[in-house]
């Protein structure tokens, strides 16, 4: 009895007193106990980590050029106005840049060569206002790393335990008490709604929403980058403790109501489509490692798959994100006209279902609430933000 009031009163103290922190509790318990849980699931201790390395760099660029346009629109005047004194004003400059981005086009395709090229101005650009004493370059990005190295440790224990927990249990086990919970609230399902759809709009329309449901990722690394650069190493940090912190509440609940998305139910979804996305070919992998999983067979190296409905992480991070950055209302603005496009993506593409999405907010707000109630750093103006946390840092 002793012992169990001791346990409730450190607990009480973690979420009444420590809250910012409490997300390291989870993520080292998970550490903690992850051999045991590998050898349960009879999983080797082995990722592809060479793979998801490279998906996280690829990712990572994407999120440095959304974090620069962020910026440019939050203070076009303070970002535009030096780029065109040096880059259009300067001829040779100007030649050099558009040559760059032709060599880049015709190389790499016109996507990666903006991200490419928006990059360099951006590593450019930071280094300027280092040389010109504005920022310590080095400092700036100092910052980000123990950020980007816990978001990257934390992921890897998150698919990890999504592949754990769909070894164990059914993963399609509350897929008809959800999909029938739509039906009842909204007298249809994600399904029937799609295939509406899909009958009646052209096929550009899918390729587009398509582009936006997996554009949601870079806006996660975009905010970290933010948070960062603005306000140093533990705002960052925080930003990454509250969302690993979602993702472990979404972890519990996918444990307790597994289900795995209206394109599991959907009969003939594949065959039925007359047209190739990249949201259908995840989608059939997907199912495909999960039976793989449940079946019990052999595994040489944990896959990296994210097989969770409810409650649906899509809509949950950038909820987050939109709380970090709240004090820059242009960046806010721009982002919540984007997730509400983002929505439409995440029903029309039959990732998930409308009571998903009502629990990615309940989860969303619940890690705010517990891991992003109070920033690290006060409120200030946007433009006081670097020099706030140059002081801090020293």
């Amino acid at each position: 009895m002793k012992m169990l009031k001791q346990t409730l009163e450190t607990i009480s103290w973690l979420l009444l007193v420590q809250r910012e922190y409490i997300h390291y509790v989870f993520i080292v318990t998970a550490i903690a106990i992850l051999v045991p849980a590998l050898h349960e699931a009879r999983f080797p201790l082995r990722w592809d980590l060479a793979s998801m390395f490279w998906g996280f760099t690829i990712t990572g660029s994407q999120s440095v050029m959304v974090a620069a346009l962020l910026y440019t629109i939050q203070a076009p005047r303070k970002i535009l106005y030096p780029l065109w004194e040096r880059y259009w004003k300067d001829k040779p400059k100007r030649i050099i840049t558009a040559i760059f981005a032709a060599v880049l086009i015709c190389k790499a395709g016109p996507q990666m060569a903006l991200v490419i090229v928006i990059d360099t101005l951006a590593f450019v650009e930071l280094l300027e206002w280092n040389h010109q004493g504005k920022k310590s370059a080095s400092l700036l990005i100092a910052s980000l790393l123990p950020a980007v190295v816990y978001l990257f440790v934390g992921l890897l224990l998150v698919f990890t335990y999504t592949n754990i927990i769909v070894r164990i249990k059914f993963y399609g086990t509350f897929d008809g008490i959800f999909n029938g919970f739509d039906e009842r609230l909204l007298g249809t399902t994600v399904s029937a709604l799609a295939h509406h759809v899909a009958a009646i709009l052209p096929e550009r329309l899918f390729l587009a929403l398509n582009f936006i449901y997996y554009g949601m990722f870079p806006q996660i690394g975009a905010a970290l980058v933010i948070c960062g650069m603005s306000y140093g190493c533990r705002q960052a940090l925080q930003f990454v403790g509250t969302l690993l912190f979602a993702y472990c509440l979404a972890l519990i609940l996918f444990y307790f109501f597994p289900s795995h998305g209206p394109y599991y139910l959907c009969v003939n979804h594949f065959a039925r489509l007359h047209y190739d996305l990249s949201s259908y070919r995840t989608q059939k992998m997907l199912l495909a490692n999960a039976q793989y999983l449940w079946e019990q067979k052999p595994v040489i190296v944990i896959p990296t798959g994210f097989y969770i409905a409810f409650p649906c992480m899509h809509i949950a991070q950038p909820i987050v994100v939109l709380w970090f950055l709240r004090k820059w209302p242009r960046m806010v603005a721009i982002l919540l006209a984007y997730d509400v496009l983002l929505v439409a993506a995440i029903i029309l593409l039959e990732w998930h279902y409308f009571v998903d999405l009502l629990g990615g907010v309940a989860v969303a707000g619940t890690a705010v609430l517990v891991g992003g109630y109070e920033p690290a750093i006060k409120d200030v103006p946007f433009s006081q933000g670097q020099a706030q946390a140059k002081r801090l840092r020293n």
